[in-house]
């Protein structure tokens, strides 16, 4: 907490997505306040064009997922922050000491309202994301620059590997990292970007739904909402320790808890 107690974060209203005021970090994450997000996969092509993904290892000083394994970066947008983009530059140089102005961003789910909530015993944390992708050389992530505060380990894996184990063992990785690789729909989507984003292949569309909400709030599943740009919705209901897909069906709304 030590980190983060005096840190404030701007609290959004989820309809308009426009900011309503401030609230101390720890209140915000504890009271389902809902505030705006930034995530990101660090990218490559090895030499076989085999797409490789930075995972991070989150270290035990950080006030939510201590010690789980996460996506490349995830931060909360700062008053100071004026876009998304911002968000993402000025926490890589936090974390990683790698400046991510010189090299290739891109953001996606453009058309999507992607939004999540995760409890926990003392946590109610519900955030609006932005989703980006970033082509970083290998050699720009040395241990050495590593913010040991914030990362205990990074490393580059196989990005089927990395879907291979957040299915295979998903309560190792935080709930963020689940959300983008438990739906088959939102994984096709995610690696056509990648082809897009990393070998120039041509997009075939957007992700074909107004949004996309993911709720970990039961302890023994997690769910699914994609609601279609003719408002009907999907649910998928998956158990949370197996990933295993338990129930399909059509919903009339999203619940936000």
């Amino acid at each position: 907490m030590d980190l983060y107690t005096q840190q404030k974060l701007t609290v959004y209203d989820l309809v308009t997505k426009q900011p309503i005021g401030e609230e101390k970090r720890h209140i915000v994450h504890t009271s389902g306040l809902w505030h705006m997000s930034t995530v990101a996969y660090f990218l490559l092509k090895d030499p076989k064009d085999t797409i490789r993904v930075l995972v991070q290892k989150r270290s035990g000083d950080v006030d939510i997922s201590k010690g789980l394994f996460d996506q490349s970066l995830a931060t909360q947008r700062r008053d100071f922050d004026r876009n998304p983009e911002e968000s993402l530059i000025r926490r890589s140089k936090e974390e990683y000491g790698l400046d991510l102005s010189s090299f290739p961003l891109k953001q996606y789910f453009l058309n999507t309202d992607l939004t999540i909530s995760k409890f926990s015993p003392g946590e109610k944390n519900c955030e609006i994301l932005n989703f980006f992708f970033a082509h970083t050389p290998e050699e720009e992530i040395q241990s050495k620059n590593l913010h040991a505060d914030y990362i205990s380990d990074a490393f580059w894996i196989n990005w089927s590997e990395m879907i291979r184990q957040i299915r295979t063992e998903p309560l190792i990785y935080t709930r963020t990292a689940r959300l983008f690789c438990l739906n088959d729909e939102i994984v096709k989507y995610i690696e056509d970007s990648i082809q897009s984003f990393l070998f120039g292949k041509p997009m075939i569309t957007e992700f074909p739904a107004s949004a996309i909400h993911f709720e970990s709030v039961n302890p023994l599943t997690e769910e699914v909402y994609i609601q279609r740009k003719n408002g009907k919705i999907d649910w998928y209901q998956y158990d949370k320790k197996t990933t295993k897909l338990l129930r399909h069906e059509q919903r009339e709304h999203i619940v936000r808890s």
